[in-house]
């Protein structure tokens, strides 16, 4: 009786596993939205985000243990707190994104010596370090509150690059777990080995894209930067969206076949949510 008893158990724990591995590794557009609309929260002052008084934030509510993350040298900032059962952190993207990608370069870094494959855009990991400290400051405090809930990663342009060193970097040096990356517009961060390293470390990543975003096509892949899969492409109007090969981040029949008719328009809207500083 005893033996059948803890069959049942663990079978019945299996299910459970089971089901929240199928949970973590599907797309739910819904989840999706609510990242977008706290990563377009991130883009107003830091006062209206504190008071939760600007215009994005009429549209969800304000997290419970809200830090307001900022390094004003690099103009850049984010938000850690507890949404929806989840400890979310969200990045904002440049604030002038044309005048971002003129002056974008393309060195890249080695960040973590026990991975010398790895390699990453340089101008992204100082902007990184720029708010690590503070990152990690913000988020023991939220998960001294919820030591059980998950942890997303979120950004929208450059603050998706960031979110996606974020995932590594914490698993690096604090032995921090993120259990989804979901990023909007989303540059190529690093190398392939960045993007191999990325998808060992975090059980489920989604990089949607929208229309022709220009953004996604930079920095070029002949200077060696590669994107992870899997991309979720979005139409025009964002009415649906295309799952996208699920191993190969490069998918030609999503955004990467408008190369040549790229926009930045595209860029600036996201599953219809605006990602400007100029609605805040």
């Amino acid at each position: 009786m005893f033996l059948l008893l803890l069959l049942v158990a663990l079978v019945n724990a299996s299910l459970v596993y089971d089901s929240r591995v199928m949970k973590l590794n599907a797309y739910n557009e819904s989840n999706a939205i609510h990242f977008a609309r706290l990563c377009s929260v991130s883009y107003c002052k830091h006062d209206h985000i504190e008071q939760w008084s600007c215009s994005p934030c009429s549209f969800i509510t304000k997290p419970k243990h809200l830090h307001i993350i900022a390094d004003a040298k690099e103009y850049f900032q984010g938000l850690v707190g507890y949404s929806n059962d989840r400890i979310i952190v969200a990045f904002r993207g440049s604030m002038d994104v044309k005048n971002w990608l003129d002056n974008l370069t393309f060195t890249k870094t080695q960040p973590w010596k026990n991975h010398p494959n790895v390699y990453v855009h340089q101008g992204f990991f100082w902007v990184y370090e720029s708010i690590g400290k503070e990152l990690i400051t913000a988020l023991n405090q939220v998960r001294k509150e919820y030591p059980k809930a998950p942890i997303v990663m979120t950004g929208h342009s450059l603050g998706a690059a960031i979110a996606a060193i974020a995932t590594i970097d914490l698993h690096e040096q604090y032995n921090i777990s993120i259990e989804q990356l979901v990023t909007f517009g989303e540059p190529r961060v690093g190398t392939k080995g960045f993007v191999e390293y990325l998808l060992k470390t975090v059980p489920y990543l989604a990089r949607i894209t929208h229309w022709r975003d220009l953004v996604p096509h930079v920095p070029f892949r002949w200077l060696g930067y590669l994107h992870g899969a899997q991309e979720i492409w979005y139409s025009e109007d964002s009415s649906v969206y295309k799952l996208c090969d699920p191993h190969d981040g490069e998918d030609a029949r999503c955004n990467n076949q408008f190369r040549t008719t790229a926009s930045i328009a595209d860029h600036l809207v996201y599953l219809n949510i605006s990602m400007s500083h100029l609605l805040c």
